[in-house]
């Protein structure tokens, strides 16, 4: 099996269409080597996009996935804290995402506890704030992956 590059231009007609018909377009990116460190990032036009592709080195894995489910998104404060624990259904362990949007950057956080996300939003009291479930990256129907070539063009993926 071929592994899909970046440089497809199938592969950025596709987020695009996902960001015309949706609105945004949620990616995951990995990072070779690195202890299975991990960035989330959401894009509202191709032109952030590709910006986003452009700035990405050998290696890298990025996931697009065709669809996502927000669970809350708002600023965050005491009510909003009250609002979203029962969410979690009285589960012991949920997988959720808590992105904190920045400037040109993405700050985000992995919660699986009412304790972990309370103290998360706690630290972002007067933050805007959205999170989400993550989603299942391992689900061939649900996620584009791709890696960026090395410079000789060839993709080489790395240990995530």
């Amino acid at each position: 099996m071929e592994l899909l590059t970046t440089k497809n231009k199938e592969f950025r007609r596709i987020a695009c269409t996902i960001i015309e018909e949706s609105g945004e377009i949620l990616d995951l990116l990995r990072y070779p080597y690195a202890a299975g460190l991990r960035d989330y990032f959401v894009f509202k036009s191709c032109d952030e996009f590709d910006r986003f592709l452009h700035e990405r080195k050998p290696k890298d894995s990025i996931l697009l996935f065709r669809s996502f489910r927000t669970i809350k998104d708002g600023v965050v404060t005491e009510k909003f804290i009250d609002d979203v624990l029962p969410e979690m259904k009285g589960a012991n362990s949920v997988d959720w995402v808590v992105m904190f949007p920045m400037s040109n950057d993405t700050r985000w956080t992995y919660e699986n506890t009412k304790e972990e996300l309370t103290e998360a939003l706690t630290a972002g009291l007067g933050r805007h704030v959205r999170i989400f479930d993550e989603p299942d990256w391992f689900d061939e129907d649900l996620v584009i992956h791709a890696y960026v070539p090395d410079t000789d063009g060839h993709v080489r993926p790395g240990a995530y």
